[in-house]
């Protein structure tokens, strides 16, 4: 994106002021980044804009152009989950990089506790600002309540206010989070510091950030004393366009960066906005890129199931045609979800596992465990229901294979709704089997696992116990979609009672992946400490669609092999779970005597969480021996 478009104008809001000012100052303003490192891949209709590494080069674009813009934050910048892996440290130090002229600490700042906010915001070379954030005990200020910059030529005190979450006596994380902490009521802060803040500059910037009522309540009895409102926590679009002082709001999770201009009108001020997109067409700022890489993960980190109410296994191997009795429940936000039996099967009534499975059958009851809610003096209950059962259930044999649900399940009688299950209101209750195609062989363990991203995921060992994880002896390699390893290489000279052709063996290997794609998320079913309203970035599952044909074995480099659809059981299209590494065997005939072999895994035309198709980068692993140089042949034609 060029310059002259970064630069473009907006909105034009009308404001009170009578201090002209000696140039048109400008002010750059974000709200609500939460700690939103890179590119935004969930927001809606804008993913993958925004980063710090754009921001800065949008500030760089803008300054010069206007050396003396400020640049503000109102609050909730801190903390994230690309950011809670260094408490914070790395929004503190990409906002030194970018030179904030002030930042305000809103109520979201403490989710990590007061000690740690106050500490990780301690060495900011910032200046940060709260009018209202008090030590419990001492009734002390935390942070300074203003600070007065030059803009246009003129001075500008910028004052910094958060007002109190609303149901805070009723949240008790909030009360965790905020615990040594006194949130002053904000006409209180207010009446104490406006008038030192007037006093100390001409004109007073406030960076508020709470709720559109309590906005309306600060212009009601301040308006005439402050001059701007920039504003945390309301959208831009629910943010008042009429009225004085004129108001401002930033688009959250950094997806743009708001530009306010102060434009003298007729002996009065009026504030233009513009909403400038950090789109791909920005390219980042090279020292960011620098600065954010020292804080940079290796892999985004993984949130596994989590059941509340472990049961213990029942004993394994199972035998075929043998039930066995479970007792597992399981719980999250919405739903209680229990295995009384299991049983491992060549049949399911008419139904008949394909060569090479069997079929798993959990006998299972669900149960809505949703309170109702009290919505004008009436308690009403909500629905918990899921629309593809498939999507979120799963089973896990022997640590290593995934067992999906059958694909013909809603035409198997018993079979709890593999779509539509639904729950109406609390204490309503279904009972029916689940039916999954499982590998043949013996079963030592048995895992369930239910995704469920609104309410949190559950998982249970019911069978044994699944054996530990063993090291991979290639790999483990990455691209856009998964994480794959290999965990075993065999090569034999025969295949059960079938030898392979004279010069040739059977090469058995045991390839294994995890999903790299994450979706968007409320963060309180799977955090305790985060607050209402949270969204976090959640690993969910990935496929392979046409897997067998996209996958070969090399033979010193020049020679490829397809598996062996017949004997391989890695599915046609195998699904990756984002916390644990499954797969399967593939086995191939390949040379004898071949110097090396490779497996290389490809994935054409694979479709993003947010819609977009990519060919992903080939993953190569190294099995045997070393590519020997490829020979030199005459050509045949030319």
């Amino acid at each position: 994106m060029s310059k002259s478009r970064i630069l473009a104008a907006g909105i034009a809001l009308a404001g009170a002021g009578t201090v002209a000012f000696g140039q048109t100052p400008s002010i750059l303003f974000t709200a609500d980044t939460e700690g939103q490192v890179t590119a935004c891949g969930t927001c809606p209709g804008t993913t993958g804009w925004g980063g710090l590494g754009r921001r800065a080069a949008a500030v760089a674009a803008v300054r010069a152009e206007a050396p003396d813009a400020l640049l503000l934050d109102a609050g909730n910048a801190l903390l994230g989950g690309e950011s809670l892996g260094s408490r914070g440290q790395v929004m503190v130090a990409a906002y030194q990089t970018m030179r904030y002229d002030a930042v305000n600490v809103s109520f979201r700042d403490f989710r990590l506790g007061r000690d740690a906010t106050v500490d990780a915001l301690g060495e900011a070379g910032f200046p940060v600002l709260s009018a209202n954030l008090a030590d419990a005990d001492t009734g002390e200020l935390l942070f300074r309540p203003f600070v007065v910059r030059e803009a246009g030529g003129e001075r500008v005190a910028i004052l910094g206010v958060t007002d109190t979450p609303a149901g805070l006596a009723r949240l008790p994380h909030l009360q965790e989070q905020l615990a040594g902490v006194r949130i002053v009521p904000v006409a209180e802060a207010m009446a104490r510091w406006l008038p030192e803040a007037r006093d100390a500059a001409p004109r007073v910037i406030l960076l508020y950030y709470g709720s559109a009522g309590g906005l309306r309540e600060v212009r009601g009895r301040f308006g005439d004393l402050v001059d701007l409102i920039l504003v945390g926590g309301v959208r831009p679009d629910f943010l008042p366009r009429e009225g004085r002082p004129p108001v401002a709001g930033s688009h959250p999770r950094g997806t743009h960066l708001a530009r306010v201009t102060w434009v003298e009108a007729e002996g009065d001020v009026r504030a233009d906005v513009a909403h400038l997109p950090l789109s791909p067409e920005v390219g980042s700022d090279p020292a960011m890129a620098d600065l954010l890489a020292e804080y940079a993960s290796p892999r985004p980190p993984i949130r596994p199931p989590e059941a509340r109410t472990p049961p213990a296994a029942a004993r394994g191997p199972l035998v075929p045609g043998r039930p066995v009795r479970v007792g597992a429940s399981l719980r999250n936000r919405g739903a209680r979800m229990a295995v009384t039996s299991t049983v491992l099967d060549d049949r399911y009534g008419e139904t008949v596992a394909a060569p090479g499975r069997r079929l798993l059958v959990l006998g299972t009851e669900w149960e809505n465990v949703i309170p109702l809610t009290l919505v004008a003096e009436e308690e009403l209950p909500t629905e918990y229901r899921i629309p593809v059962l498939g999507d979120h259930l799963y089973v896990v044999v022997n640590g290593t294979k995934l067992g999906r649900l059958h694909r013909r399940a809603e035409t198997l009688p018993g079979h709890v709704p593999p779509r539509n299950l639904r729950l109406e209101r609390i204490g309503e209750r279904i009972r029916g089997n689940a039916v999954f195609e499982v590998p043949e062989g013996d079963l030592a363990s048995v895992e369930v696992r239910f995704y469920d991203f609104s309410h949190g995921h559950m998982r249970a060992a019911l069978v044994g116990e699944p054996p530990a994880a063993a090291d991979p002896v290639a790999g483990p390699l990455e691209n856009e979609i998964v994480e794959a390893a290999v965990f075993g290489v065999r090569r034999e000279a025969a295949w059960g009672e079938t030898r392979a052709p004279e010069g040739m063996v059977f090469v058995d290997v045991d390839l294994r992946a995890r999903s790299r794609f994450v979706t968007d998320a409320d963060a309180t079913a799977f955090d305790p400490q985060a607050r209402r309203g949270d969204r976090m970035a959640v690993g969910t599952v990935a496929d392979w669609t046409e897997a067998l044909r996209h996958v070969h074995l090399v033979a010193d480099g020049e020679y490829g092999y397809r598996p062996d659809p017949e004997r391989s059981d890695l599915p046609e299209a195998p699904r990756f779970l984002p916390d644990l590494m499954t797969g399967g065997r593939l086995v191939f005939l390949a040379p004898a005597e071949a110097a090396s072999l490779e497996l290389r895994a490809e994935f054409p035309n694979a479709r993003l969480p947010d819609g977009r198709v990519i060919r992903a980068a080939d993953l190569a692993f190294a099995l045997h021996g070393e590519r020997p140089d490829p020979p030199r042949r005459p050509a045949l034609a030319e």
